[in-house]
């Protein structure tokens, strides 16, 4: 049994080294011619050598130690004869192509992960593999790992470019092509062109560099008949549409601004008549304001703060009636102007016989049409006990002022007659105050007593 078992093997390696002579794996170095036949022990130097004539059968290291002489058999001697021929044909063969590969030197290559030619120590360590996977008990020699590519260390921070000393370098030609699974990197040329700045390109030498201060430059005046043409344009859209206050508001800007004092404050008639006169007091205050800062003089800033009073007045048309003020006296005598009851306290059983002294402000006006400006209100007095119970009450359905000039000053003096018999404590007067014309009210209160 184990004579076939040799027998197995040994067909088996020939067959390995017929199949596999011309493959790189196998480069061997048959400069030595071998000494002792095929069948001599592999691996085991150290055994003594069998006497002539004595059959020497092949051992590998693992195998069992032989019990006794093997039994000759004919066939095996025609097949190490087979063989021994076999093995002379491939030593010779691997003394020609060595010293072809010797008479032309390859260059060794410099990048990483290009092949590198074998040598005769390694295509022997090759077949030492194969001979292991076949044949139980021969060992893998071990191969040192070496890395696949030269890593490049590069620390953070750290610029890096194309062509530095790190990079890798592309290969030669002699050195044959790039293993399938070691690919080295690319370098292409990219055009990158710079991008086109859209804008004007900042003035001077020196670019704008970050994190630097800059201003802006002077807007510059705009040309004369560019604003003719806007006012043009805003005059025919007036005309169009007369009734957008807001476009009134822009020409009129665009008249001031270039100097047209008498289409300033010119009062438009396509829109309300308030909005109108309002739109025109505003513009003839900012153009007597600006002619005052021009040429300050005392009757230029007489025309603005009449112009300023128009426009306060305007205005507070435009807000509801307010009482500023209500006091009890026994006597006026102009606006601002009275006696005052101090303190408001009456002795009980007698007549009270004081007037309300009311201020109003923000109330409307209308002309008329003989000239005047027309102003009408309406007044009511209330005077509730500690109880919250009204005691007495008097209303004044018209009060009606008719003057050549808008009044600035306005008060109403409200006359109060209270019976005698009012029990003694305290009071409190509550005076109202209506604006016919805006269609506003207003009230405020004071206390009054009754007693020692």
């Amino acid at each position: 049994m184990k004579t076939t078992i040799r027998h197995m093997v040994s067909v088996t390696v020939a067959c390995l080294l017929w199949a596999g002579c011309d493959a790189p794996l196998f480069h061997v170095n048959w400069d030595r011619q071998p000494t002792e036949p095929v069948s001599a022990v592999v691996g085991n130097e150290s055994e003594p050598q069998a006497e002539q004539g004595q059959e020497v059968v092949a051992r590998f290291p693992g195998d069992p130690e032989p019990i006794g002489p093997e039994p000759s058999d004919p066939e095996l001697a025609s097949l190490d004869d087979r063989i021994q021929k076999f093995v002379e044909q491939l030593g010779q063969k691997g003394k020609d192509r060595d010293a072809a590969s010797r008479a032309v030197p390859r260059e060794q290559p410099e990048a990483a992960g290009l092949p590198r030619n074998r040598n005769h120590s390694d295509t022997a360590d090759s077949v030492r593999e194969e001979q292991a996977a076949l044949v139980p008990g021969i060992s893998k020699p071990r191969t040192p790992m070496t890395p696949d590519a030269e890593t490049v260390a590069t620390g953070a921070n750290t610029a890096v470019s194309v062509g530095s000393a790190g990079s890798p370098q592309p290969p030669r030609p002699e050195a044959g092509p790039l293993s399938p699974t070691a690919q080295e990197p690319r370098i292409e040329l990219i055009d990158i062109r710079p991008m086109t700045s859209t804008g004007s390109p900042p003035e001077g030498d020196n670019p704008p560099s970050a994190n630097q201060a800059v201003n802006a430059p002077e807007p510059a005046d705009p040309p004369q008949n560019d604003l003719a043409s806007l006012i043009r344009s805003l005059e025919q859209t007036i005309a169009d549409h007369p009734q957008e206050l807001a476009d009134h508001f822009r020409l009129r800007l665009l008249y001031l601004a270039t100097g047209q004092s008498e289409q300033v404050t010119e009062p438009p008639a396509e829109v309300d008549p308030v909005q109108g006169r309002m739109l025109s007091a505003a513009c003839r205050t900012m153009t007597t304001v600006y002619d005052t800062m021009r040429e300050p003089d005392s009757q230029g800033a007489a025309e603005a703060l009449a112009a300023v009073e128009d426009l306060h007045r305007l205005l507070s048309e435009r807000s509801p009636v307010i009482i500023p003020r209500v006091v009890l006296v026994t006597a006026v005598n102009s606006f601002g102007d009275y006696r005052p009851v101090s303190p408001a306290r009456f002795a009980p059983g007698t007549p009270i016989h004081v007037y309300c002294y009311t201020e109003v402000a923000n109330f409307r006006s209308e002309p008329t049409s003989d000239g005047r400006i027309r102003t009408s209100l309406a007044a009511r007095l209330e005077v509730f006990d500690a109880t919250g119970a009204s005691v007495w009450q008097q209303s004044v359905g018209q009060i009606e002022d008719r003057t050549l000039t808008p009044r600035r000053d306005f008060f109403v003096p409200l006359e109060m007659r209270l019976p005698p018999d009012l029990p003694e404590g305290d009071y409190a007067l509550k005076v109202t105050i209506e604006d016919k014309l805006g269609a506003t009210t207003d009230q405020q209160r004071l206390t009054f007593a009754v007693g020692r």
